[in-house]
């Protein structure tokens, strides 16, 4: 399955009352998340398949100190936060409103077009991709992992 296709199918669910706004959410944050997973095992052969990997896939995509890469990486985070919010707190209405939905649903769309420009400049850039995986280095070193 293509990690993407769980954005494409939170665009859908938007507008599909309480419960389609939270799993919009959801779905928006799981597309993200398995696209920057899928982006790590390509850049650095990471595969992140611990329980942490919710917390580590943000660091490890920061760690490579670029632009593109800490945006994404603090936009997942952010979106991480949003998805329990929507999966867990069900008495926070705003989870269920339309633009939190249409929000976790951008916020997704923007992590992943900021990954696809880091990509392409890991590919362009050996010290970039080197970064990366120095910096997947530390952390793992960090966190015991």
């Amino acid at each position: 399955m293509d990690a993407a296709d769980f954005i494409t199918l939170s665009g859908k669910l938007v507008s599909m009352g309480k419960s389609g706004a939270r799993s919009a959410v959801s779905r928006a944050y799981y597309g993200a998340f398995h696209v920057a997973r899928a982006v790590l095992i390509d850049l650095a052969s990471e595969s992140c398949g611990s329980g942490k990997a919710h917390n580590l896939v943000p660091l490890y995509l920061g760690s490579a100190n670029h632009p593109d890469a800490s945006v994404a990486a603090n936009l997942l985070s952010d979106l991480h936060a949003n998805r329990i919010k929507a999966d867990y707190s069900l008495d926070l209405a705003r989870a269920e409103s339309q633009p939190f939905a249409t929000h976790g649903v951008e916020t997704a769309h923007e992590i992943q077009r900021r990954l696809i420009l880091f990509r392409a400049a890991c590919e362009q850039d050996v010290e970039l991709r080197g970064r990366l995986r120095d910096g997947i280095a530390r952390i793992k070193a960090a966190f015991g992992t």
